[in-house]
């Protein structure tokens, strides 16, 4: 692929499909439906995984066939957004917001909860929230570490995995074909 093919590919349809793959987890992020622990760490691991997707897309994609890209295109989508949809599943299971009074004015907490009590911790009837307003909204005191931490292992990789599988998606959609030329000099698209 030499420079002028490759600016060719640059167009209105693969400048938009980057503008939303950064948008993408921007925008879960601004909406407060990242995932809250480590905080932001989700969202600065999956904007440069999803340029490097784009841009392993933006190298090989015009290589592919128009077939091999579909299909592709389709598979990645076909996963992206199941991926996407567990992990607003398992967002909305695992993890409690809460507005909490301040100095400054109302701040919403979000903590990841676990699935495994620790010994001593009886919830009856409470609900995470409750739990939570109980023991300080620290849920290491409710909930073990390894719990806690399966639940935060597995928001960041889903997140991560959702985008950068609709990343590619998109990419593969917007990427235009290498064009060859036969030995009369018209062109063939790929």
């Amino acid at each position: 692929m030499d420079i002028r093919s490759s600016l060719e590919n640059i167009g209105s349809l693969w400048a938009a499909a980057a503008a939303a793959v950064v948008a993408g987890p921007l925008g879960v992020w601004a909406g407060e439906i990242d995932p809250p622990d480590p905080a932001g760490l989700a969202v600065k691991m999956a904007v440069p995984f999803c340029c490097i997707c784009l841009f392993l897309v933006w190298i090989w994609g015009p290589a592919l066939g128009r077939t091999a890209r579909r299909l592709l295109a389709s598979a990645t989508l076909l996963l992206g957004l199941p991926a996407l949809a567990l992990y607003l599943l398992t967002y909305f299971s695992v993890v409690v917001s809460q507005p909490v009074p301040t100095q400054d004015g109302t701040r919403n907490i979000r903590v990841t909860i676990g699935n495994e009590y620790r010994p001593g911790v009886e919830p009856g009837n409470l609900l995470p929230a409750e739990l939570l307003m109980d023991y300080a909204f620290d849920p290491g005191k409710i909930w073990t570490p390894a719990s806690i931490r399966h639940n935060q292992v597995k928001l960041n990789g889903l997140f991560i995995l959702s985008f950068a599988l609709l990343s590619t998606a998109l990419g593969l959609i917007a990427v235009r074909p290498t064009t060859g030329k036969t030995q009369d000099g018209t062109e063939v698209p790929a």
